[in-house]
């Protein structure tokens, strides 16, 4: 089992511990990075590890996870998004990154699923939702970003025993449509017929008629 976190003084750091006893005790890796703001932790097939943080810096790592094995990266977006001008009232950044807080990448096929979590004012309030995108490698390049968990800012990509896939998510008390606050909810997963994923129908992330 691994824990991901931010230390007290800004540091990302990895805690390995043993599954059979989550309670400890674990073994903490020296300071990662400095000033890394929600990091994560993504394990590829090959066995090589990946940290996330900042929205959408990436870094792999050791065999040992005690350090970076390489120069960090931005993730970087698919030149083929910018073959055209978006349709007129959209914002340019869209295309720049898949959200500003907390990327997290699980594999999915042949293909890597990246999440963020982004502010935005389309309710007319403060909206923190999760954004997910595609792409053939860790680093990208990603596809096009699109909305897929609404109101679930601080989000994680899981798997469970079934093979469904699953986002956690902590909403802030800022979004007044959240269906809750400042606590920790599981999002099953489905593909719409266009591909993209989106909470199963049984589920509601929003507070709202």
């Amino acid at each position: 089992m691994f824990l991901t976190f931010q230390d007290q003084d800004g540091c990302a750091r990895i805690a390995a511990g043993s599954a059979s006893a989550p309670q400890g005790p674990y073994r903490e890796s020296p300071c990662l990075v400095p000033d890394a703001r929600d990091p994560s932790l993504f394990l590829d097939d090959d066995g090589r590890a990946y940290l996330l943080w900042a929205g959408g810096r990436i870094g792999r790592l050791s065999p040992s996870l005690d350090a970076l094995a390489e120069a960090p990266r931005f993730l970087k977006p698919d030149p083929a998004l910018f073959a055209a001008p978006l349709p007129e009232g959209q914002d340019w950044p869209v295309r720049l990154r898949i959200g500003e807080r907390g990327a997290a990448i699980i594999k999915d096929g042949d293909r890597y699923l990246i999440a963020a979590s982004e502010v935005t004012g389309r309710m007319r309030s403060p909206t923190e939702d999760v954004f997910m995108a595609s792409a053939p490698t860790p680093y990208g390049p990603f596809t096009r970003r699109f909305l897929a968990v609404p109101h679930a800012g601080r989000t994680s990509l899981v798997r469970s025993a079934s093979g469904a896939l699953l986002a956690t998510y902590n909403p802030q008390c800022a979004d007044r449509y959240a269906l809750f606050c400042e606590q920790v909810g599981f999002v099953p997963l489905q593909h719409a017929d266009d591909g993209r994923l989106r909470p199963t129908s049984e589920v509601l992330t929003e507070s709202s008629a």
